[in-house]
């Protein structure tokens, strides 16, 4: 099995600020289609690393064997062996929309057939495995004019986002980044694979309420521009206004 090193997790605070995840994207999809000449990969992994929470080794070694796929009873997860975790243990880690787009995305080869189970989910268009960022990173980095930010600083930005959602208790959102904590009871050791999936489905709704309410103002703001009346002329004249 390959070997990919984790990043060490230290006191840093940087995180996605307003607006930086837009150019990040745009910049990393730029790079991809007409600098690096490859299909969506590094705007891939962004989103998979915002939705997931997980490490960039902890991608970069994932296979497709490891992908399990949502039914209509059930939520999708990947499925992180202990061999490829920085704390050497097994780890469901939730499937979500936007998450599951990218992987529809990327599941087929040139061939148009489903990449083979041992292949690499970001790997290269034939599934082989990718082991470095580091150049291509640093070359949307520039471009998008951000400065001081590490691909780990992608999983503190997601995990913040889940915290200030207010849907996602704390501990499983300890749990969905796999963190050990010596403190933790057995319920919350039990309520790692559950507890996380419902997390999940917490977290969509939250989002998909986010959007039906901004669909709602959007339509409401039309009905009130509807229901205005033209301002009448002040001149008089061609306006039919008699005035004393």
């Amino acid at each position: 099995m390959s070997v990919i090193s984790f990043e060490t997790e230290d006191g840093r605070v940087r995180r996605l600020e307003d607006g930086e995840e837009q150019r990040l994207r745009a910049a990393a999809q730029h790079d991809d289609q007409h600098i690096a000449r490859q299909k969506p990969w590094l705007d891939h992994l962004i989103v998979a690393a915002l939705e997931t929470g997980c490490r960039q080794g902890e991608l970069l070694q994932l296979q497709w064997s490891e992908v399990r796929w949502p039914t209509p009873l059930k939520r999708g997860f990947l499925f992180l062996p202990a061999a490829k975790t920085k704390t050497k243990r097994d780890r469901a880690v939730p499937i979500t929309k936007p998450l599951l787009a990218v992987l529809e995305m990327r599941r087929h080869g040139p061939d148009g057939k489903d990449h083979d189970a041992d292949a690499y989910v970001f790997g290269s268009s034939v599934g082989e495995m990718r082991r470095d960022i580091k150049t291509q990173w640093g070359r949307v980095l520039k471009a998008a004019k951000l400065t001081d930010l590490r691909f780990h600083d992608l999983r503190r930005t997601a995990a913040s986002r889940w915290l200030e959602s207010g849907v996602v208790p704390l501990h499983q959102i300890s749990a969905w980044l796999g963190h050990v904590d010596i403190k933790t009871t057995s319920i919350y050791l039990r309520a790692k694979t559950t507890g996380v999936m419902h997390a999940a489905d917490r977290l969509e709704q939250f989002r998909d309420e986010q959007e039906q309410q901004r669909k709602r103002e959007e339509q409401k703001a039309k009905r009130r521009s509807r229901r205005r009346l033209p301002t009448p002329p002040t001149n008089g004249g061609a306006s039919g206004y008699i005035i004393n």
